[in-house]
């Protein structure tokens, strides 16, 4: 179980490296196919200090040091970075601005819980995450 939630949140952040939008645009991404070479991977408790992340069909397919993969497979060369599980915000108040939710994507948080968000505000982030428009990134909005 735990081995399938940490494929699915590092799926989850190779997806927001590539800046691919995951629920807005689904059938695009199952098609794609990918691996990050050679970078730090971190799981929250073991790094590996030097390998690879194997996307296929939206998922992650594996995780390691130097996987061995088919050779028309789309390769990112990910020397000197770091991948490690989307970080969760538990508590913000983004005021209805959207660029507080930019700056947290852009810094590794995948998912805000926002404590205050206007009823207004929190239609509209629904509606954008529901493929209306570009979506500024996953969170819970508090209705």
């Amino acid at each position: 179980m735990r081995k399938v939630c940490l494929l699915n949140i590092f799926a989850t952040l190779a997806l927001a490296l590539l800046n691919v939008r995951a629920p807005a645009q689904a059938q695009e991404t199952v098609n794609q196919e990918f691996v990050i070479r050679d970078a730090s991977i971190f799981d929250g408790s073991h790094v590996i200090p030097q390998g690879d992340v194997w996307v296929q069909n939206g998922a992650i397919k594996a995780v390691g040091p130097h996987l061995n993969v088919p050779s028309g497979v789309r390769s990112i060369d990910g020397t000197g970075k770091t991948l490690l599980a989307g970080l969760i915000d538990a508590h913000v108040h983004t005021m209805a601005m959207d660029n507080f939710l930019r700056s947290a994507r852009a810094l590794g948080v995948t998912t805000e819980l926002d404590m205050g968000a206007a009823p207004r505000y929190a239609v509209k982030i629904e509606t954008e995450q529901a493929g209306q428009r570009e979506p500024l990134g996953q969170f819970t909005a508090n209705v």
